[in-house]
């Protein structure tokens, strides 16, 4: 479910932010990190995807939700297309959740 569209988005661990629904504003930093903000207050995610490796895995990866560093176990690159990627984020908790950036 999703691969479903293409909309920028980050679902799960703690967030539910997508560029279709107003208010959401995508940015990134000099440095290569990904903001995802709320513009009502709601919420800010903070990714830093650092390099992938031949198997899609992302290492050197953070994801920061709403100030607090989630311990990431894996970030996976899943698929490329239109200009998006989709990535698979799983916490050390076993919680996992979906980026499209």
């Amino acid at each position: 479910k999703e691969l479903d569209d293409d909309v920028f988005r980050v679902i799960g661990l703690g967030a539910d932010m997508r560029y279709d629904r107003g208010g959401i504003l995508f940015s990134e930093t000099k440095d290569g990190h990904r903001i995802v903000r709320d513009l009502d207050g709601a919420g800010e995610i903070t990714v830093g995807l650092g390099q992938e490796s031949s198997d899609s895995i992302m290492s050197g990866a953070t994801v920061v939700v709403n100030g607090a560093e989630i311990q990431v176990s894996e970030i996976k690159m899943m698929h490329r297309g239109n200009g998006r990627t989709w990535y698979r984020v799983t916490a050390n908790d076993g919680e996992s959740g979906v980026m499209v950036l």
